[in-house]
């Protein structure tokens, strides 16, 4: 098997493939490619091919365009590569290497909370994009009880679980609560680097920041907080997955991204945050399973202040 690790002006994915011939290109159409280079929109649908022969891995460009190197050389015809070559297709940067397979996760096992199985979650967001999500969780359910078995293997997320709650009483307002949020939710999901927390306006037809990491450059898409806002899921967010990127996306450099509203019953008080500049890889479903229960607590902590 071969793991091959894409990178695109920050943004990094990884890939791992078990075929004698992989194509290299865009998601397009019927066009399924075994690495797909979305990002880079110079890249066609199937602009590159590697084959093996007789042990040795051949690429070749196959889009007819002169804008595939290796070690900084255009090619135009089959040639050699190792994983010491550094590939360059359009503006895309690609190393492969030879693994072990990585283990498949096991099936979920949270409790009271349903989780979409595949990413098969496509909607129209009021911007006119599609933005694929990769994996969504009614806020309305319950959530907090997973945590009793299933998380025994995470003490850190388990007692900030328990301790959190606590510790927002002492937040004066909103915006004190959701820095305090932020502060001890960030260090403890593997892969966050950044996050945000919003509420609605009293109207619900607009949204204001009430705290973010970092505090001057809050990670802002506004399709994707439509989305939260007005799905009623949380859900998995990761760049690569689609054929179309905002303005917004790029600029703040979203790779991947948990995303949920705030929700205490009905009643819909904001929503939270969390992501990655360069891995689309960052987070997994348990990530989102423990952002729903903190995301919980928040939103009835905030509903107080706001109805206080």
């Amino acid at each position: 098997m071969l793991k091959f690790t894409v990178q695109y002006k920050g943004f990094k994915s990884e890939y791992y493939v078990e075929n004698d011939e992989i194509f290299i290109g865009r998601r397009q159409g019927k066009h399924q490619p075994d690495v797909c280079l979305n990002m880079d929109m110079r890249v066609q649908a199937r602009h590159a091919r590697m084959s093996q022969q007789d042990g040795d891995w051949f690429l070749e460009p196959t889009s007819g365009r002169k804008d595939v190197r290796v070690n900084g050389e255009l090619i135009d015809l089959p040639i050699i590569v190792t994983n010491t070559c550094d590939i360059q297709i359009a503006q895309t940067s690609v190393k492969f290497e030879a693994v072990v397979a990585p283990k498949e996760r096991g099936p979920s096992q949270w409790r009271e909370v349903k989780i979409a199985s595949r990413p098969a979650n496509v909607i129209s967001d009021p911007m006119g994009d599609q933005l694929m999500i990769q994996t969504r969780v009614d806020a309305c359910q319950k959530a907090a009880t997973y945590f009793d078995n299933e998380c025994e293997h995470d003490q850190e997320k388990v007692a900030l679980l328990a301790t959190l709650p606590v510790m927002m009483n002492e937040a004066e307002d909103v915006f004190a609560l959701s820095r305090l949020v932020l502060d001890y939710i960030i260090p403890v999901i593997n892969g966050a680097e950044r996050g945000a927390i919003f509420m609605v306006t009293a109207d619900a037809a607009e949204f204001d920041l009430c705290a973010s990491q970092p505090e001057k450059s809050p990670p802002y898409s506004r399709a994707l907080m439509t989305r939260a806002l007005t799905g009623g899921h949380g859900f998995i967010w990761k760049v690569i997955e689609d054929e179309l990127v905002t303005d917004s996306i790029f600029h703040h450099s979203i790779a991947s991204g948990l995303y949920t509203p705030l929700m205490t019953g009905d009643q819909l008080v904001g929503a939270l945050i969390i992501d990655n500049r360069r891995d689309t890889e960052a987070f997994a479903e348990e990530d989102l399973q423990f952002l729903m229960a903190i995301a919980q607590c928040t939103a009835a902590a905030m509903a107080e202040r706001l109805d206080g």
